[in-house]
């Protein structure tokens, strides 16, 4: 699984690399970097897991054992004086486990294919895997692009407002120099009647 993580890093590293230098070819003067260190950040672990199951059925029974219990006894003939051991057969339910054991190649069969049902959900645990942690980069990356063109549109802002207050400043000194040149233009018309 760490190869995978580690081609997964190797996978988005290059995505950075393609994205950086497709903008800087855009936009070459801005120099928009990513950080790759909380881009290219792998959050959860891969774990696939997987379960086989037995591949004959097992069940819990019960059954009869006969045992031997020994008692003490005494007989008739020995007045019943003498104590002697006697066997006596008792029976005991007993529990167990039973299964009806199959052919080996039945039990092979059953293995290879709970080996491809489990190799289908790894398939799809890493698969999932994959979508989670490229939809978190692709988050990511959204979130820094966004940054990025919030901090550029804040500086295209300010620069227009000090434009736009550099022009501003430029028609209060103008404006009564054209005022200005404009009655003295008159007047020159005026005199210049005034002498004919």
């Amino acid at each position: 699984m760490r190869r995978v993580r580690d081609a997964l890093e190797t996978l988005l590293n290059a995505y950075l690399s393609i994205l950086e230098e497709g903008m800087s070819t855009i936009a070459p003067n801005i120099g928009i970097s990513f950080s790759r260190l909380q881009l290219v950040k792998i959050d959860i672990e891969l774990e696939p897991s997987f379960e086989f199951k037995a591949g004959f059925p097992i069940v819990e029974g019960t059954w009869l054992d006969y045992v031997e219990v020994p008692k003490y006894k005494r007989d008739w003939w020995s007045l019943w004086i003498w104590k002697r051991i006697a066997y006596y057969i008792e029976t005991k339910e007993r529990s167990s486990d039973n299964a009806q054991l199959p052919k080996t190649e039945d039990i092979l069969k059953g293995w290879l294919l709970q080996k491809n049902q489990a190799e289908v959900e790894i398939y799809r645990q890493v698969a999932d895997w994959f979508i989670s942690q490229i939809n978190s980069f692709i988050t990511g990356v959204e979130s820094s692009q966004k940054e990025i063109v919030d901090r550029y549109q804040e500086r295209l802002d300010k620069a227009h407002d000090q434009a736009k207050l550099s022009h501003q400043q430029d028609l209060s000194i103008w404006n009564p120099l054209q005022l200005e040149a404009k009655e003295l233009e008159d007047n020159i018309k005026k005199a210049g009647k005034v002498l004919r």
